[in-house]
């Protein structure tokens, strides 16, 4: 699916936006021309923030938006340009991320290795690659397992 350009996406985002805004009360300090001109500001700030995406990405770029939205808005009053700016930089970043390079998109505090090793330490299933291979060995040089830890594991494979 093609890339949209930015006026596809502005004319979708202001769709979406409409949607979203109807959900909460308009700030009592706007008046009709005030909140229009904000609407419309809110339409240009998350699409200057967006990435070249297609439709299904945009759609779902938005609605990680609107979750951030009701997550992070404090009132029943709209949510502020920064807070779904706030929303499209954190959930586009991670598209694009993970479009590159899916290990970037694991958790900061995935360990694969501590992970294993707390399996390994209660006797829960692991793959080989801990058990025998060069994964057992980064193991028991991290100082994760023993030895003997690795041995109930070799002697069921036998």
């Amino acid at each position: 699916m093609a890339s949209l350009d930015y006026e596809q996406r502005k004319h979708i985002i202001a769709d979406w936006l409409k949607g979203l805004l109807s959900r909460y009360e308009v700030p009592r300090n706007f008046d009709a021309n005030v909140a229009r001109q904000e609407m419309i500001d809110m339409v240009e700030d998350i699409n200057s923030e967006m990435p070249d995406v297609n439709k299904d990405l945009l759609a779902h770029i938005l609605a990680k938006v609107a979750q951030h939205a009701r997550k992070n808005n404090t009132g029943r009053s709209w949510p502020t340009i920064k807070t779904l700016v706030k929303g499209v930089q954190d959930h586009a970043e991670r598209l694009v991320i993970a479009d590159m390079d899916h290990e970037a998109t694991r958790p900061i505090d995935f360990d694969g290795d501590l992970i294993n090793a707390k399996r390994i330490k209660n006797r829960e299933p692991v793959g080989e690659w801990y058990v025998f291979g060069k994964g057992a060995q980064d193991l028991l040089d991290k100082g994760l397992v023993t030895k003997k830890d690795l041995e109930v594991y070799q002697a069921i494979a036998s």
